[in-house]
């Protein structure tokens, strides 16, 4: 609920931002006026925040046959992250650019879309937890937009490629449930 509150807002701004590098007429000067206010806006809201915060229950301990299976997961979910840190948006967008010809106000769209659906994933991982389970709708996600991911530079379309990229963003999915 909260957390994905948190992060659908986190992923509109950004979107926002990568919408404005879109827009080709836009002065330099308001982007500085953007991201200076939204620096100014963090600052205050990270003041507000309390001093301190009351120390968490410790959790109780998992029953041992659970352990292995955790670790399992955690290597898995390291694996992941490992190779996931080399996709990054930025990359990916200079790629389009190389590959397809795309300007930057295109790929500025482009990352806009992107991070709005990231965003609007967030609202969709708790339901789907509930509906298949944590576990399914870790391992699945990821399996699908990896799968996914890997067609993109086989696209034979700026526009297929496009559509395959917006389709890996619900891969956040996953990276949510943890």
């Amino acid at each position: 609920g909260v957390f994905s509150g948190y992060n659908l807002v986190g992923f509109v701004a950004s979107a926002f931002g990568a919408a404005l590098v879109a827009w080709d007429a836009a002065p330099r000067a308001l982007f500085f006026a953007a991201f200076s206010l939204g620096g100014a806006l963090q600052i205050l809201i990270y003041r507000a925040l309390p001093a301190s915060l009351p120390a968490p229950r410790p959790a109780a301990a998992a029953n041992p046959p659970v352990k292995p299976l955790v670790r399992r997961i955690a290597v898995l979910f390291a694996l992941d992250s490992f190779a996931g840190g080399f996709i990054v948006q930025s990359l990916v967008l200079y790629w389009f650019h190389l590959r397809f010809g795309l300007p930057v106000s295109t790929l500025g769209w482009i990352a806009s879309g992107s991070q709005l659906i990231t965003g609007l994933s967030y609202l969709l991982a708790p339901p789907l937890a509930r509906r298949i389970g944590l576990f399914n709708a870790m391992v699945f996600s990821h399996l699908i937009s990896n799968a996914i991911l890997i067609a993109i530079p086989f696209a034979p379309t700026a526009g297929t490629a496009v559509a395959l990229l917006f389709l890996t963003d619900d891969r956040n999915l996953a990276e949510q449930l943890r």
